[in-house]
């Protein structure tokens, strides 16, 4: 049972987002625009509630990245909700809901405070900024890291071999030219220092100068593509439009999206080779599972520290933030229809 429990956690968390193993790259990120900011701009906040689920749980990642708090995303969803609804109702003089009865104000505010209330004791805000960095990850891949985010992968590397290093991976492919760079760091201490992910992004680069253009131009397109992880939910997208659009649809919620994610990413899975997968099934895999580790380890540090009530109390508070994310992101979807739909009229 508690197993199956966990399983159950670690989709969630990949998708709030809520745990990580590692200090985040983002930590270390020099005075250029943090890679999230992208899809979440602090500057201009959240953009009005949006139809494309890739772009949902992009923007709430970054939000995570950026603030370690669910808390303002689960504000934006409300607010879009508030705001549509009233709009529709002035436009067309009818009721419109585009959100589960349960998920009302009060509702919402009562998930804040639970959160709120965990989130000092449990060190929860250093926690979802730096499994916000994961998210995205997952959703993008490794490849979409910048140049700033892979050499913070390398802390053992002196100050200047990390400069050497950056100089290299600031390039997409390697030329001719860059051989002689490219072979002096290869023979260097520092390689020997590196992980492996790090020598895989100098090996690409190595490997792409030997292609002939269009190779080059696709490997280099390919990168940008993301992981299955958005495949996963643009799939999700064209289940859930259909069920909006036709009550006879097979239903797709928050609920169905959550097997899919536990089924897709192997998440119940005891042991996954990762080796040999493609670049976009591989990272997709890699960091939900690296969530799911993290969810592991520290739900077991939590328990050593409370009570069983406690612990049961936790376990349920969690359960429900999570479940209320993904709610969220449906929510946010199914008002940004509504609000596509008054536009098109107006």
């Amino acid at each position: 049972m508690m197993k199956t429990a966990f399983s159950r956690f670690s989709a969630l968390a990949l998708v709030g987002g809520l745990w990580a193993t590692t200090d985040s790259p983002a930590a270390s990120l020099p005075a250029d625009p943090p890679p999230y900011v992208a899809y979440f701009n602090p500057e201009t906040g959240f953009r009005p509630a949006q139809r494309n689920f890739q772009a949902i749980f992009l923007q709430m990642a970054g939000s995570f990245e950026y603030s370690g708090t669910p808390e303002p995303y689960l504000r934006h969803v409300i607010q879009e909700n508030n705001r549509v609804e009233t709009a529709y109702h002035k436009a067309t003089g009818k009721k419109c809901v585009t959100r589960p009865a349960f998920f009302t104000d009060d509702y919402v505010e009562g998930l804040i405070t639970a959160w709120n209330q965990m989130s000092r004791p449990l060190a929860l805000e250093s926690l979802c900024r730096k499994s916000g960095v994961l998210m995205r990850y997952a959703m993008l891949g490794s490849w979409s890291m910048s140049t700033a985010e892979v050499v913070a992968c390398e802390p053992q590397l002196s100050q200047a071999e990390s400069t050497s290093f950056q100089k290299l991976i600031e390039k997409p492919y390697f030329s001719k030219s860059d051989l002689p760079a490219v072979d002096a760091f290869y023979s260097s201490p520092a390689y020997k220092k590196m992980s492996d992910s790090g020598k895989a992004q100098l090996s690409k680069r190595t490997w792409r100068g030997t292609m002939d253009l269009d190779k080059r131009a696709t490997s280099i397109a390919d990168d940008k593509r993301g992981t299955i992880l958005l495949g996963i939910l643009s799939e999700h997208q064209k289940s859930s439009f259909a069920a909006v659009k036709n009550s006879a649809a097979p239903a797709a919620n928050s609920d169905t999206l959550l097997k899919t994610l536990s089924q897709q990413l192997r998440l119940n899975d005891e042991q996954t080779d990762f080796t040999k997968l493609p670049d976009g099934e591989r990272d997709a895999l890699v960091y939900s599972h690296l969530i799911k580790k993290a969810l592991d380890y520290r739900m077991a540090e939590i328990r050593k520290q409370v009570s069983a009530d406690q612990m049961k109390e936790i376990e349920k508070n969690m359960r429900l933030i999570l479940e209320n994310l993904l709610a969220a992101a449906h929510s946010e979807y199914e008002t940004g229809l509504v609000s596509e739909s008054l536009d098109r009229k107006h």
